[in-house]
């Protein structure tokens, strides 16, 4: 009778261990949520030090929220310089997009935000890339509110096709914009 009890014993601590391991597994996995989540907000308040905080813990630099939304994105968006670059010195993606396929290089570009602009350039950012619309960052350069003529013209000598954005833009601003486009030298169909 004893191997029998011996034998049973053994199975329920092993049962018991397999539980109480398959429980911790699921505590990682939500605390490893909960590191990403709390990531993406510090990175949308531009909370330069508590991203630091939660990369050194591990947090996922290319989790993404429900708007498929990396913290990358979401930090160009807003226009938190410092945040973008230690965000591509941890392995995010330049060309990362959202649902949408709008680049963090659109975002800055509609938004004027030529140092943000020039950043994701140098790190890769493709500047012809274009959303589910067919727009690309000289577009959105072109029909932001804040946008300048350096801005679009840094575009301009980084490549961004002029063919192409002529053939979408409308509007007072972007007509303005075109005019500045044809006077540097650039040829429009």
């Amino acid at each position: 009778m004893k191997p029998d009890r011996i034998s049973l014993n053994t199975t329920w601590m092993l049962a018991l261990t397999l539980v109480l391991a398959l429980l911790q597994g699921v505590g990682m996995a939500e605390e490893k949520d909960s590191l990403n989540e709390q990531l993406l907000q510090a990175a949308d308040k531009g909370n330069l030090a508590r991203v630091k905080t939660l990369l050194a813990k591990s947090a996922d630099v290319n989790a993404k929220n429900h708007s498929t939304n990396t913290a990358f994105v979401i930090a160009a968006a807003k226009g938190h310089l410092e945040i973008v670059k230690l965000l591509l010195d941890h392995g995010s993606n330049v060309n990362e997009n959202d649902y949408r396929h709008k680049t963090a290089l659109m975002s800055a570009s509609r938004n004027g935000n030529l140092k943000m602009v020039r950043l994701l350039v140098e790190r890769g950012a493709q500047v012809n890339a274009a959303d589910t619309q067919g727009n690309t960052a000289l577009m959105e350069a072109v029909e932001g509110d804040h946008t300048t003529l350096e801005l679009t013209q840094y575009l301009l000598n980084k490549g961004a096709d002029v063919k192409q954005a002529d053939t979408k833009m409308t509007g007072w601003f972007a007509d303005r914009q075109l005019n500045y486009m044809r006077k540097s030298g650039k040829s429009l169909p």
